[in-house]
């Protein structure tokens, strides 16, 4: 049984914490759904063709496969709104709505980047993929929860990078001149040394995060291409 107040506890004091949100049936549903539009925009259907080039090898073949890359992890294509039953996967979840409610949020809105409410982010190892540290609230959803679970990729050395307790700090940032990223959004000083910790997750962890929680996806201890399901809760 989960202790939910433990559980808001570690949110408020550390910035984040791990709920295993997604029962088996579930996660393989929402892994299968990810896959399944990953291996559409790469041109692969049939499923001698995915055996032949797994996507945790993606980084691998993805030229030899003439993958237009910079299209597929566009905004406009990882985004989307998904099907009734998968749309209450997040929206009439017990555990999320139980734990919400712990952080005093019991009205809440997804989060939509107007192209959908769920994402996937595909993280290829030496590419420099990853969003360098930064919090939400350097950005335009100030005050979401946020929430991050792998599908391809599950020990420390490729889940999400967090810096504790940083939540409950400010620091400096910038606006950078140029970058391959949100053009807009804020980036941390590079004046900054921070201890970053990740965690060894399972199939169905979510790791929730406040919007003050610095956070990276660019683990450099990565070496396989990593992806995971992204989404957020915008407390009314």
């Amino acid at each position: 049984m989960i202790n939910f107040k433990r559980k808001s506890y570690e949110f408020k004091k550390n910035g984040f914490t791990i709920l295993n949100i997604f029962e088996e049936k579930k996660f393989i549903k929402l892994n299968n759904l990810i896959k399944k539009k990953i291996y559409s925009y790469s041109n692969i259907i049939k499923d001698i063709e995915k055996d032949e080039y797994p996507l945790k090898y993606y980084h691998d073949w993805f030229i030899k496969k003439k993958v237009n890359h910079d299209w597929l992890c566009s905004r406009e294509q990882r985004y989307f709104y998904p099907n009734i039953e998968i749309s209450n996967f997040f929206k009439k979840n017990t555990i999320i709505n139980n734990f919400l409610k712990t952080l005093n949020v019991k009205n809440y809105t997804m989060w939509d980047d107007s192209f959908g409410f769920i994402g996937f982010r595909l993280i290829r190892p030496n590419y420099n993929d990853g969003y360098p540290l930064s919090c939400k609230s350097m950005g335009l959803a100030k005050k979401v929860i946020s929430c991050w679970m792998p599908l391809i990729g599950f020990d420390k050395t490729e889940s999400l990078l967090l810096v504790k307790g940083s939540n409950k700090k400010k620091y400096d940032s910038y606006i950078p001149k140029s970058s391959k990223f949100e053009k807009t959004d804020l980036r941390l000083s590079k004046k900054y040394k921070l201890k970053t910790i990740s965690f060894d997750l399972k199939p169905g962890d979510v790791i929730f995060y406040g919007p003050d929680t610095l956070h990276s996806e660019s683990n450099p201890l990565r070496k396989h291409t990593r992806i995971s399901l992204e989404f957020r809760y915008n407390p009314k």
